[in-house]
């Protein structure tokens, strides 16, 4: 229960980084694209190779990383840990962006995301303990539907933010951060 902790905490920290980068800075909005762009290639790359693919060979998010210390074989816990952290600095960077452009307060914005930072915690040891006597069917299943989670959201939010305000580099951002996944997916299971 206290590694799922740590993951979650690890996690959740990303989110620090967005806020007070999103608090200290004012990035242009097409730098913030291409970052989003980055974060959303890392999460195909998370969701194609980790989940789904953890999924198939057994025969959301948070509750996905919590699941994932129980796997067996690769080490997707970890994977998964790092592409959520790579994700979640530009998630929490564009709405930090986003509310302070509403004229929400630094005391609002730094509370809502660390409400969103104890609910991933919470989360994650909730997957980690809930879940763990699952069968192999239903981890598969779990896992394939946090995989459709991310899908969502990248196709709902991330994708069209970034291609609305990104230009050109866009492309190439996503191409790179799945990339830079895939990679570490590769090191960390050959491991």
């Amino acid at each position: 229960m206290a590694t799922a902790a740590i993951y979650g905490l690890l996690a959740s920290s990303s989110f620090v980084v967005g806020v007070v980068l999103g608090l200290a800075t004012k990035p242009p909005r097409r730098l913030l694209a291409v970052i989003i762009a980055f974060g959303a290639g890392v999460l195909v790359s998370a969701l194609t190779f980790d989940l789904m693919g953890e999924a198939f060979e057994r025969e959301t998010g948070a509750y996905a990383i919590g699941l994932s210390l129980h796997a067996e074989g690769r080490s997707i816990g970890i994977v998964l840990l790092a592409a959520v952290f790579l994700a979640n600095v530009p998630e929490s960077l564009g709405s930090t962006r986003a509310m302070r452009e509403e004229g929400r307060s630094r005391g609002y914005i730094i509370g809502v995301w660390t409400g969103v930072g104890v609910a991933c915690v919470l989360a994650t040891m909730a997957g980690y303990a809930l879940l763990a006597g699952l069968s192999q069917g239903w981890i598969s299943a779990i896992l394939a539907l946090a995989a459709g989670g991310i899908l969502a959201l990248l196709a709902d939010t991330m994708f069209p933010e970034a291609f609305e305000h990104g230009g050109r580099w866009v492309a190439l951002a996503t191409a790179v951060g799945f990339a830079c996944a895939f990679l570490l997916s590769e090191l960390t299971g050959s491991a």
